[in-house]
């Protein structure tokens, strides 16, 4: 029986505003720096940030739908925006962005590892195409500049798209040991698209639930000795 003192709504919708605000900020600052750095830095560094900024904003629409998108980093207030209007502004900005991200390679792997890559925006862009429908989105009420939505049918033809440009790019594959996946270090394995990095350490009381992500199931299941048996 959820009530309004539930932390589960409280966590994601707090977590997920703070990620798209902080890119906000970081992507402001990098404009007022952008004469310190080449034009191949400034644009890699924005495409980044604005496709993390998608997937914090796609995180908090996927749990609410009506959600405060803003793609600046300034206090003002404004109602929320609607689902279908939320959805255009993802798919803009990923479509945008995608093809300009570094393309995973086995010699690059350890490099992109936790970053935004064009792999992580395709695959997001296929989230958004394939769920389109239960978003609300018609092909009337979408309008997304480049991209095709004539009728209902092009959202999951996009959707295909987007996979094939992942298939098409040779970056991933089956790990051949499934639990190659969830390895503290997993940044070998060629079957993750995007991962959060982490070492599964507990250094300080900020970061004392940090380790939850990766070592959930070990940390609700075993007790706290197999740690050192384990290692």
């Amino acid at each position: 029986k959820w009530n309004e003192f539930a932390d589960a709504f409280k966590n994601i919708w707090n977590t997920t505003i703070s990620g798209a605000v902080l890119c906000n900020k970081l992507i402001a600052t990098l404009e007022e720096n952008k004469e310190v750095m080449t034009p191949e830095v400034y644009a890699q560094y924005i495409g980044e940030l604005e496709v993390l900024r998608s997937y914090y904003y796609y995180m908090l629409f996927d749990c609410f739908g009506r959600i405060p998108y803003t793609e600046e980093f300034k206090t003002e207030t404004k109602p929320l925006m609607e689902p279908n209007e939320v959805w255009s502004k993802l798919v803009a900005c990923l479509e945008r962005n995608a093809p300009n991200l570094p393309v995973v390679t086995d010699a690059n792997r350890a490099t992109h590892y936790g970053r935004a890559t064009q792999g992580f925006a395709y695959a997001l862009l296929a989230r958004l195409y394939l769920n389109a429908e239960s978003f609300g989105c018609t092909a009337s009420n979408v309008k997304v500049e480049g991209v095709t939505i004539n009728s209902e049918s092009d959202f999951y033809t996009n959707a295909i798209r987007c996979c094939d440009e992942i298939i098409s790019s040779g970056s991933y594959g089956i790990e051949p040991n499934f639990f190659n996946n969830f390895k503290i270090d997993n940044s070998g394995s060629r079957e993750n698209i995007f991962t959060i990095v982490e070492d599964g350490t507990t250094n300080n009381e900020r970061d004392q639930y940090s380790c939850k992500n990766k070592l959930r199931i070990s940390y609700l299941s075993l007790h706290y000795k197999f740690q050192t048996r384990f290692n």
